[in-house]
């Protein structure tokens, strides 16, 4: 998780920094606040982190995209803990959802065969 919220902060801030939004540049952004404190103590706490490995990426990639949004766009300097929180409340559904079409496609698989 703790690469992907890396890469969705990284990728999110250097798309405004390119359409002229004026925020800080994106390794500014990356290696200042609590972003690097957060994705590596914070974000990878086992007992909220979700269990699959697909769903640790998509919601490690939603954490560093919320906390560049709430760096850019609040009146907050940091968004790292509101993100981490904001995602932690959704990990439940997000498993739950990723189960269900992780379901719905092996049964889809097994019908096209038989």
């Amino acid at each position: 998780m703790m690469v992907s919220t890396l890469l969705g902060a990284g990728v999110l801030s250097s798309a405004l920094y390119l359409t002229g939004v004026s925020s800080a540049a994106p390794w500014f952004t990356l290696l200042s606040g609590g972003l690097m404190f957060g994705a590596v103590f914070m974000v990878t706490d086992p007992v909220s982190a979700p269990n699959d490995k697909t769903v640790q990426w998509i919601a490690g990639i939603l954490i560093g995209v919320i906390t560049i949004i709430i760096r850019t766009f609040s009146l907050f300097t940091e968004g790292m803990m509101f993100a981490i929180l904001i995602v932690n409340a959704l990990t439940p559904l997000l498993e739950l959802k990723y189960k269900q079409l992780k379901q719905a496609r092996k049964e889809k698989g097994k019908g096209a065969v038989a």
